[in-house]
């Protein structure tokens, strides 16, 4: 799709140097038009704390009304270790980066699998939750591939658990939240 617009942009373009410029604003205005119409999740960052330290939780916006939960009863928390960390157990910029390459690689290998919510993550001194809801019928597959994402990164993924949960229970503190800050 990109190559597409990018494409098209291109040709408009040097059909505008030869005289017409007009075609390529109307164009270049098209392509923005239908960049901003496309849907995108937006997360929200949640600061709070526990045992006197700072702690905070990203979570997607996506999953805030029940009817987008639905289907996805068991919960699935896939806890990370903090090696590196300051005073307060967060994370240093290295570990933080450590942290995101192994979530997107988590995400991604989960979305292949099956229809699965990505809900965010939780940052908690000395660890992190990086939380899902799963379909029932997906539980072995993700179990079977996170087992090898596990032996591959044995010094970051301490375990990973799953749980009934049909009514988000395990979340909904994150979410009121949200609905009381808008």
């Amino acid at each position: 799709m990109r190559f597409t617009i990018l494409l098209f942009c291109l040709c408009s373009s040097l059909l505008a140097c030869k005289g017409n410029t007009k075609k390529t604003i109307i164009a270049t205005d098209t392509v923005v038009a239908k960049k901003d119409t496309v849907a995108k999740e937006k997360f929200a960052l949640l600061d709070f704390v526990v045992d006197e330290k700072p702690c905070s939780a990203l979570i997607s916006n996506k999953y805030k009304a029940a009817g987008n939960r639905a289907g996805y009863p068991i919960s699935l928390f896939v806890t990370v270790n903090t090696i590196e960390h300051d005073k307060d157990g967060q994370p240093s910029p290295a570990e933080n980066k450590r942290f995101a390459v192994l979530e997107d690689e988590i995400v991604k290998t989960m979305k292949e699998i099956g229809s699965v919510c990505y809900v965010g993550h939780t940052t908690m001194p000395g660890y992190r939750d990086i939380i899902f809801y799963i379909k029932q019928k997906d539980q072995q597959a993700v179990n079977n591939t996170l087992g090898k994402i596990k032996s591959a990164n044995s010094r970051l993924i301490k375990s990973y658990v799953f749980e009934n949960d049909p009514k988000w229970e395990a979340v909904s503190e994150f979410y009121k939240a949200m609905a009381d800050l808008h």
